[in-house]
């Protein structure tokens, strides 16, 4: 039955030997993994075999040489129970390094690390450097990669040869190491990373490495500095090495002829080495000069805020009338970040250095359900004549939108300012929010209330939540995704922001929208009359179908009852399908899916509604 075309028939052969344990059929499904015809009998015997415990290192063997993928696949998981005790698999798994089909190299990548020898970190660092922008194969390389992390680092350097190593895998890699304190891998790396030809000026990848240990280190909240305290004295030689980098960084962050992108490279050096920190500090201030860059603006806000210095919020703040309506809101995100920071914000507005009208809406809202009472009451007081809390008031307040004539094309400019940040609409803006599209009711009172008044109604998937750093950090945005090991968050800007758990103090819902109350402050009634115009005059095309002809339903002669039939729905939304093979509508996946009927009701009445569908047993959920 192993042999059978049919995948059913084979699958419950298969089954059947497994569960009944019938050992006696081993000779024949050993013969069959050597000469069945068939790729997938000679793959069944071979896993019927591990099932059965009579699987052996020649059968294995076998299976890596076959000519099917799919079973030298499963003979690489199989053999990682033999390859410890079996040369010879280990042999033909480092030839495999290579091989043509991507899952057969995945499966490989995950095995290795069931391989003691440090040839498999060799592999391994062949696999990183073949598929570092393969997001999947350079995960399965990293799983396997802590086993054997010193012949790993080993093998990339020596395979680099003086090249830029692979940035995800490089980063990844330090993180490694700095988790768990392997000096050795961290020597070595570094050891490399320091040298330079003379005469020559440090490679570009030099300088990320060294951003990359730092960043590590912040992780696990160590400076520098401290980290040199605790290391060996061969790796504090090692780390001696790297200062002319940190030199390096600070001439080139200072230099107005080198490119945005050089300057910018380097600026996360800046006050997070060994020495010159008040140096740095009046650099990094410089470079929030409106004669920078946007771009170099912000790496200097960032790195102001990662250099934790109790004189950031005042360089911050004394600058705050040169910047930008976009660097502001890097510097309002960076000061509300650490609670500390966030009294510099409200002492600023105390002292008009910034004005109420210039919170945007978001940093209001953090301001006001912040967890220190203290802050919350002097936000509350300070930016009273900055937001009216009845949120009822302001939707009445506003209800004179109803006698303004909006104008969409205006409304459209209006929409990609202020509401792209978190909604997209005809290809425009981040879907972080709503799909607009698929707004049912879009009466001008209905979304009046929905943008003047977001927690009236909400669902539970754009609650944001509150996310607190044993370090002192926070974050606010929306809960993308959830793990055992980590959290992440979608950020008011469309940034996410992946934060592990162990680093986490506290996870709270503020019971609230991401689209923050006040956006009137930002908005004329002319405005908002003009967006709501722009919305209403935006409408999902019509999608077509072979057998979807959509018209008026009318009712059955007999018993009136109303039958809404595929067929005769307009369909609209992003993947939503008239199947015509099985005359249903298939691929409800996307929030903006909907089927309408038109139908001929002549007077009004009391209706039963039957819904018919079907969902497979195996879908998440059923």
């Amino acid at each position: 039955m192993l042999e059978s075309p049919n995948g059913t028939q084979r699958d419950m052969a298969h089954q059947w030997l497994v569960s009944r344990k019938q050992n006696a059929a081993a000779p024949d499904l050993k013969r069959m993994v050597f000469n069945g015809k068939a790729a997938t009998a000679r793959m069944h015997a071979l896993c019927v075999l591990d099932g059965l415990g009579e699987v052996t290192a020649e059968e294995v063997l076998a299976a890596l040489s076959d000519s099917h993928p799919g079973v030298r696949r499963h003979a690489i998981r199989i053999g990682e129970a033999f390859v410890n005790e079996t040369p010879e698999i280990g042999s033909k798994l480092l030839s495999m390094v290579n091989d043509p089909d991507a899952q057969v190299q995945m499966q490989l990548a995950y095995s290795l690390g069931e391989w003691n020898s440090p040839e498999a970190g060799v592999a391994l660092a062949q696999l990183a450097l073949q598929h570092d922008r393969d997001a999947y194969l350079r995960t399965a390389v990293l799983s396997s990669v802590g086993a054997h992390l010193d012949s790993f680092t080993i093998a990339l350097f020596q395979e680099l040869n003086g090249k830029q190593p692979p940035a995800e895998s490089f980063n990844a890699l330090v993180a490694m190491a700095v988790a768990e304190n392997n000096q050795e891998t961290l020597k070595y790396i570094y050891d490399v990373a320091a040298k330079r030809t003379a005469g020559k000026s440090f490679e570009p990848w030099q300088f990320q490495a060294i951003s990359t240990l730092l960043q590590s280190l912040g992780r696990r909240n160590l400076s520098l500095p401290q980290f040199y305290q605790k290391s060996s004295p061969q790796l504090q030689q090692t780390l001696d090495q790297i200062k002319p980098l940190f030199a390096a960084a600070r001439t080139l962050a200072a230099d107005e002829s080198a490119s945005v992108q050089q300057r910018q490279r380097v600026v996360p050096m800046l006050g997070r080495g060994f020495a010159h920190r008040d140096e740095d500090l009046e650099l990094l201030s410089d470079l929030l000069s409106p004669r920078n860059s946007r771009e170099l603006q912000s790496a200097a806000v960032v790195a102001l805020t990662q250099f934790g210095n109790q004189q950031t919020p005042e360089i911050l703040l004394s600058r705050w009338k040169s910047f930008g309506p976009v660097l502001r809101t890097d510097v309002l995100n960076a000061l509300l970040s650490r609670s500390a920071w966030s009294q510099s914000v409200l002492t600023a507005l105390e002292q008009k250095t910034i004005l109420p009208a210039e919170i945007d809406a978001s940093s209001r809202q953090l301001l006001l359900s912040s967890k220190d009472n203290q802050v919350r009451k002097q936000a509350e007081q300070l930016l009273a004549s900055s937001l009216n809390s009845d949120r009822v008031k302001v939707v009445e307040e506003y209800s004179k939108v109803l006698e303004l004539k909006g104008n969409a094309e205006a409304g459209h400019q209006i929409f990609v300012k202020r509401c792209s940040v978190c909604h997209q609409l005809n290809q425009e803006g981040k879907p972080i929010g709503p799909d607009l599209s698929a707004l049912t009711d879009k009466s001008q009172r209905a979304l009046i209330t929905a943008i003047l008044d977001p927690n009236r109604a909400i669902e539970n998937k754009y609650v944001s939540y509150l996310a607190v750093t044993v370090n002192g950090l926070t974050f606010n945005g929306l809960l993308a995704g959830e793990s055992g090991e980590s959290i992440t968050l979608i950020q008011n800007d469309g940034k996410t922001k992946t934060l592990l758990r162990h680093d986490l103090e506290e996870l709270l819902s503020t019971g609230k929208s991401l689209m923050p109350e006040g956006l009137e402050k930002d908005m004329t009634l002319q405005d908002l009359a003009d967006v709501i115009a722009y919305l209403n005059a935006t409408e999902l095309p019509r999608k077509t179908f072979k057998g979807n002809e959509p018209a008026v339903v009318e009712a059955e002669a007999l018993r009136g009852d109303y039958f809404l039939t595929p067929q005769l729905a307009e369909i609209y939304g992003q993947t939503l399908k008239y199947e015509n093979k099985y005359k249903n509508l298939g691929y409800w996946q996307s929030e903006n899916d909907r089927a309408v009927w038109t139908m001929d009701v002549p007077k009004s009445g009391k209706y039963d509604v039957y819904l018919e569908y079907a969902c497979p047993q195996g879908v998440a959920g059923n």
